[in-house]
């Protein structure tokens, strides 16, 4: 049986598709990485949970080489000038929690409109910068 996990994975994908998925990771493109290895691997048994555990260890891998995505602004200017922004009414500011592999938790700081757009992205708060913010 083959290792579909990680390296095992890693090893099932041509020299030219590990070329593009580096890219990605390399540009914090966790997403299109993860759908590249999907894509090409499903032919080869590579599965959803497999695909993001390779991506995973691609992003391991490269470590601080990886143009990381800035944090979002917390400041209250900041966050006011972007709901400023939005179209439409704010009717509600809402938190949402999520998580992935590779960032861990974090939270989306979500302004919702009256108008058809309906949610407008204001920040997006990982774990690390949560703690950053609370002193711990």
């Amino acid at each position: 049986m083959t290792d579909m996990t990680g390296a095992g994975g890693w090893e099932l994908l041509s020299a030219g598709v590990r070329a593009q998925v580096d890219g990605y990771v390399l540009r914090d493109a966790l997403l299109p990485a993860v759908r590249v290895v999907l894509d090409v691997g499903r032919a080869r048994g590579i599965g959803l949970n497999d695909a993001l555990l390779v991506v995973n260890d691609r992003y391991l891998h490269h470590g601080d080489r990886i143009a990381r995505t800035p944090d979002s602004p917390l400041d209250l200017e900041s966050l006011a000038a972007r709901a400023a922004g939005c179209s439409g009414r704010i009717l509600v500011i809402e938190a949402i929690w999520g998580g992935d592999t590779v960032h861990d938790w974090f939270v989306n700081l979500l302004a919702v409109t009256a108008d058809p757009t309906g949610e407008h992205r204001l920040a997006t708060i990982h774990r690390h910068s949560a703690r950053a913010l609370s002193g711990r």
